[in-house]
């Protein structure tokens, strides 16, 4: 018996292996053990892909202030969430030619630096394809969605290992901005 408590105590004082990319475990993630009361609990850390616009990375707050750090720091160590926002990004529209703001496009390559290494991707567009410039509606908006979603279900049948979840924009209000831009906020 001495032996069994001796392997825990040694499990508990140990510290989760590292990858060269600093990020704890491996490609599939890290198989941490953790002692809770004299349980042994294993788990899989897991990493959140979120894919977003502005409202993903905000340039106004610092990047521990994003809510996908909170986030992170909230899942307490269980979870590892990349912030992949990008302003401006939209679900399937290209933005005055510029490719690189399409969701459909870009997504598959942000996966791919993951390495194969999302469980849960979250994705939350749609408040760029509201603009005038872009796709103007809410129903252009749906349809550019529903394409990023029917390409992801086919990424997800390569890996089954992998979740999709989808974040609703915030509620939007009539604006009296120039364009009749929406603006968020409540509505009466």
């Amino acid at each position: 018996m001495p032996a069994r408590n001796q392997k825990i105590s040694s499990i508990q004082q140990s510290e989760p292996p590292q990858q060269s990319d600093g990020h704890p475990g491996s490609a599939y993630g890290a198989v941490h053990a953790i002692v809770r009361r004299g349980l042994l609990w294993v788990f899989v850390m897991k990493t959140v892909l979120v894919f977003g616009d502005s409202l993903t990375r905000s340039a106004r707050l610092s990047e521990e202030r994003q809510w996908p750090a909170l986030a992170e720091r909230a899942l307490q160590g269980l979870a590892r969430v990349v912030n992949a926002g990008l302003g401006g990004r939209t679900t399937a529209f290209d933005v005055a030619g510029d490719k690189t703001k399409n969701g459909l496009r870009t997504l598959p390559s942000c996966l791919e630096e993951e390495h194969g290494r999302v469980h849960l991707l979250v994705i939350m567009l749609s408040c760029n394809d509201l603009k005038p410039e872009v796709a103007d509606t809410a129903e252009a908006a749906v349809g550019g969605m529903r394409r990023l979603i029917e390409s992801m279900s086919r990424e997800r049948r390569q890996d089954l290992a992998m979740r999709l979840m989808l974040v609703a924009p915030p509620i939007f209000c009539p604006s009296d901005l120039p364009g009749g831009v929406p603006r968020g906020g409540a509505v009466d």
